[in-house]
């Protein structure tokens, strides 16, 4: 709560009194001066004055203000180090945005988005996918391996155990190995 001072008569007054205080006490009062800031206000002036100086800041001065600043940097400081920390772990890991796209590619050659349709049939319908029915070995790789383990028969099996599965699987008479076999394609029916 603000006090002001009556410059006429010297009477403490609370801010909402000081109306009441010049119809009956002080018909003369035109000037008051806060009690905290010591600025003096006229006319209705005091009432556009809502906050001061505190007692601490009036009696503590740069020492308070230096306290202040130093507690104002360190904030900032922690604050700026969140946000980088939080950029780098957004730099390392992929967005959930992505992840959900890479599910969902991964889910689109799942049966009911979990089944799983074998190496052999999977391989053939990723092929017919693609547009000249080529794709990278590799390529086909990640993805049936990012396919095989969401879905419901992946139990674990190791990433040598799943490459082998593959290997075997392509080298079928259905596909043919083409590029020094680093291409895959899928041979036209007779």
């Amino acid at each position: 709560m603000v006090y002001f001072t009556c410059d006429v008569c010297g009477e403490s007054i609370k801010k909402k009194q000081i109306a009441k205080h010049c119809q009956t006490t002080c018909p003369n009062a035109w000037y008051f001066t806060c009690i905290d800031c010591n600025k003096v206000f006229e006319g209705f002036e005091y009432d556009k004055h809502t906050s001061c100086m505190t007692e601490t800041e009036r009696y503590a001065g740069k020492f308070l203000m230096a306290k202040a600043q130093k507690k104002a940097d360190a904030k900032s400081a922690a604050a700026t180090a969140k946000v980088e920390e939080e950029k780098a772990t957004a730099e390392a890991s992929p967005s959930t945005e992505e992840d959900e796209a890479t599910k969902a590619e991964f889910c689109k050659y799942l049966i009911d988005g979990k089944e799983w349709m074998g190496w052999k049939r999977t391989i053939r319908h990723v092929l017919q996918d693609e547009k000249e029915g080529t794709m990278k070995l590799e390529s086909l790789w990640k993805l049936l391996k990012g396919t095989f383990e969401h879905s419901s028969i992946y139990q674990g099996e190791t990433k040598e155990e799943m490459r082998a599965m593959f290997m075997e699987k392509v080298h079928r008479p259905r596909f043919e190995l083409v590029k020094d076999d680093k291409y895959i394609k899928l041979k036209p029916r007779k």
